[in-house]
């Protein structure tokens, strides 16, 4: 085994000076020893092959040397899987360096078969931080077709509630088996992809994030009507913490500066805090700041990610105004929000430069918007007790 270990210092160190690699992101470097003497740590293998790699510690350095390993292990065709937590605590895994057991005699009573699902440390389908990032792809469908390729992501965060039998990674895997199973019947396109990846967050205490492919709004109303079921959402819960947030990703191809400078205005203006507190249920927390902007220079990236729009990210714009639900209507009416703010804000828009609650109001109530807003209306109108709306603003029925 050392000798397949020493792969990884020949594949990530070769042709460096002095035996020195660049092994990850930030311009860290380490050298081959120390790539070796971190994966006896960390690096753990069952008896049917399989290999755990334990992320329970970040640092930018740990994260070079999981990075490094995970490209070993994927080059050479080992299956692996990332765990949060000592590994070998699953599946009975053992230290790399250690040999397998030997067959125990004929006359040996054996220990009966462990089911891994029953321990407390099972995560399932759930994989570190961010590692759905470079394996999700964007599934087309009508509405991204009709609106030349906007797509929209969606990250929900969800805690296990206290006194739950079933782990994080049960609940988990119960989801990821149902949904992923049925995306061929879930999407308009019927495509094959995983719709629901799961992650840790270093925010939640015993939880984990869901984090949908880009998809069209079309596709994102049918796959939470099955996510969100009583079911799936058992064991469950997200608006009743102080640790859960619902975030909202729309692509950033065809945007152009002053349209996301619009959008950036709009939802951080203090006029509007009625309209953004009515369909966030929540308003400038620490993870979603909320300061005023100027026209001019909203665009532009300042480097912090925890405001209420983030442009941190290169391909995407992130609305994190929402608080965490696990009710169909919050999540429908967040993503039917987030589309309709960047269509209010489009620069040959008829509002113009008039971002204010009752411009977006009659916006979303016109007759182009009607159908993709219906749980948007329906939900301010529920939220926003008192408030005047336009004529035929609230939906009869949804159909």
């Amino acid at each position: 085994m050392r000798q397949n270990l020493r792969e990884v210092v020949n594949h990530f160190v070769q042709g460096r000076p002095r035996n020195r690699a660049r092994t990850g992101y930030n311009s860290v470097w380490t050298d081959g020893s120390s790539i070796y003497s971190y994966a006896v740590e960390i690096l753990r293998v069952t008896l049917d092959g399989t290999y755990y790699l334990n992320t329970q510690w970040h640092s930018r350095t740990t994260s070079c040397h999981q990075n490094a390993l995970r490209r070993w292990l994927t080059a050479t065709g080992r299956p692996w899987r990332d765990v949060y937590g000592e590994p070998t605590r699953y599946l009975n895994a053992r230290p790399i360096g250690q040999s397998a057991p030997q067959s125990a005699p004929q006359n040996t009573p054996q220990r009966p078969a462990q089911n891994p699902e029953s321990s407390p440390y099972f995560m399932g389908p759930i994989q570190s931080y961010h590692s759905s990032r470079h394996v999700v792809r964007p599934l087309p469908s009508p509405f991204t077709r009709s609106y030349g390729g906007r797509f929209l992501g969606v990250e929900l965060e969800v805690e296990r509630r206290s006194g739950t039998e079933e782990s994080r990674g049960v609940i988990a895997k119960r989801i990821a088996d149902w949904v992923n199973n049925q995306a061929a019947d879930i999407t308009t396109e019927r495509h094959t992809d995983t719709l629901l990846h799961f992650e840790t967050d270093g925010s939640l205490s015993d939880g984990f994030e869901m984090v949908t492919a880009p998809l069209g709004l079309d596709d994102h109303a049918r796959l939470w009507k099955v996510a969100l079921s009583p079911t799936m959402t058992r064991g469950l819960r997200s608006h009743d913490t102080t640790t859960c947030g619902l975030h909202v990703h729309v692509s950033r191809e065809g945007l152009s500066d002053l349209q996301v400078s619009k959008v950036v205005c709009f939802v951080n203006d203090p006029d509007n805090r009625e309209l953004i507190e009515g369909v966030a249920r929540r308003y400038g927390t620490r993870y979603c700041g909320v300061e005023r902007k100027r026209l001019g220079t909203a665009h532009e990236n300042d480097g912090n990610r925890y405001q209420a729009v983030n442009l941190c990210n290169s391909k995407t714009i992130e609305f994190r105004i929402f608080r965490g639900s696990l009710k169909y209507s919050a999540i429908l009416a967040a993503i039917e929000f987030t589309n309709a703010v960047v269509d209010f804000c489009n620069p040959t828009g008829a509002a113009g430069f008039n971002l204010k609650t009752p411009a977006f109001l009659d916006f979303i109530n016109s007759t182009v918007m009607r159908k993709r807003t219906r749980y948007l209306r329906l939900y301010l109108a529920e939220r926003m007790r008192g408030h005047t709306f336009p004529a035929g603003f609230v939906p009869v029925m949804l159909a």
